[in-house]
């Protein structure tokens, strides 16, 4: 057989695997412009949803952090000026935490008993966006708490703040790097009461049993070398940097540590997680 007719007997199969490159690009783009839509439409009727309340919600998420600095003051401050950078900087990880893990957590168990998680799963929406405007939805009425704690420390107790754009990122994966855990919560508790009792166990130990509130320094072994392994470790560091205004190399590295948690949150979401063949 000639060249020219190997050449034309190839040329249908090389256009149909362009073609089918073609397609399989074409709805990765749907996927994705349909998983925002989604997400944008979750999110809109949350916030919907919060319009009658979202004023003590943001001032019970002020209150409680606002007391701890005074508390944490009167413990340590007076005596250890330089431990209020850590009491500030803690409190504002615990809030983006809680946001990320607890509220979560609580927000889709809470879902359960007014059969609301059943509505959104009746929807034709993914998990992915379901969570991620759950998620959002706190983080936006945590983050006036944390910006009123840092004016506190800022005004009250002298610190200086350098707010580096680092921060952009720090945020929301701080969040993000938790969102797995509160949705599995969420999602397997039975009920909102159930899902309660799990974050309120949970918060404790992923706070306080890791240097959020203290260097690692500071830590026994025992608790130091066990809480590199839970993402709000790295996301105090990453803060910390990011206020201070110098991002090194450690810093870089608790992003990407961070990044890393973020996706397996996101894997945890899209794969391990079931919401439409419960009993």
């Amino acid at each position: 057989m000639s060249p020219s007719r190997d050449a034309a007997s190839s040329e249908p199969g090389s256009l149909s695997e362009a073609g089918s490159d073609i397609m399989t690009t074409s709805s990765r783009v749907a996927g994705l412009r349909k998983s925002l839509t989604d997400f944008w439409l979750i999110l809109c009727g949350q916030m919907l949803e919060m319009r009658t309340r979202w004023f003590w919600f943001v001032v019970q998420m002020t209150f409680l952090p606002l007391v701890f600095v005074v508390f944490l003051w009167l413990l340590l401050g007076r005596t250890n000026p330089e431990a209020m950078l850590y009491v500030i900087t803690g409190n504002v990880t615990q809030s983006l935490a809680t946001a990320g893990m607890l509220s979560l957590g609580q927000e889709i168990g809470s879902m359960k008993d007014y059969h609301t998680f059943d509505f959104f799963a009746a929807l034709p929406v993914g998990k992915v966006a379901f969570v991620m405007a759950t998620l959002v939805r706190s983080m936006l009425f945590t983050l006036p708490s944390a910006l009123f704690v840092l004016i506190v420390g800022s005004l009250c107790f002298g610190l200086s703040f350098t707010f580096h754009p680092v921060l952009l990122l720090v945020v929301p994966l701080g969040g993000l790097a938790l969102s797995g855990l509160g949705a599995l919560v969420g999602f397997y508790s039975p009920n909102g009461r159930v899902a309660g009792l799990a974050t309120q166990v949970l918060n404790p130990l992923i706070v306080f049993l890791t240097p959020v509130f203290v260097p690692r320094s500071a830590l026994p072994p025992a608790i130091a070398i066990p809480s590199v392994l839970v993402p709000t470790t790295h996301f105090a560091e990453a803060l910390r940097a990011g206020l201070r205004g110098v991002v090194d190399g450690q810093a870089w590295t608790a992003l990407g540590i961070l990044a890393g948690f973020s996706l397996l949150s996101l894997w945890i979401v899209s794969f391990k997680i079931e919401w439409r063949s419960r009993d």
